[in-house]
C-alpha cells in the first residue's frame, strides 16, 4: 500500500499521494477510503478534487492563471 498523509480543515481534507497534493471534501472521505481499498485512488483523488467541484475556487484558480486539468 502507498503511503497517504491527511489533514482535516473545514470541511476539507488535504491528502499528499504519490507526490501530488489533492483537497477532497470531507463528506468524500468514505468514498476515498473505499477507492483506496479497490487500488484506485489516484483516479479517485482526481476526479473529486475540490477545484472541479467547487466552482468559485476553480474560477479563482483560472483567474490567477493556473490550470485545472
Amino acid at each position: 500500500m502507498k503511503e497517504i498523509n491527511a489533514r482535516k480543515g473545514s470541511g476539507i481534507i488535504y491528502i499528499s499521494f504519490e507526490g501530488r497534493d489533492y483537497a477532497i471534501l470531507e463528506s468524500k472521505w468514505p468514498d476515498f477510503v473505499q477507492a483506496y481499498r479497490r487500488g484506485e485512488a489516484k483516479k479517485f483523488l482526481e476526479e473529486n478534487r475540490v477545484e472541479k467541484t467547487l466552482h468559485g475556487l476553480r474560477k479563482l484558480w483560472e483567474e490567477l492563471g493556473r490550470e485545472i486539468e
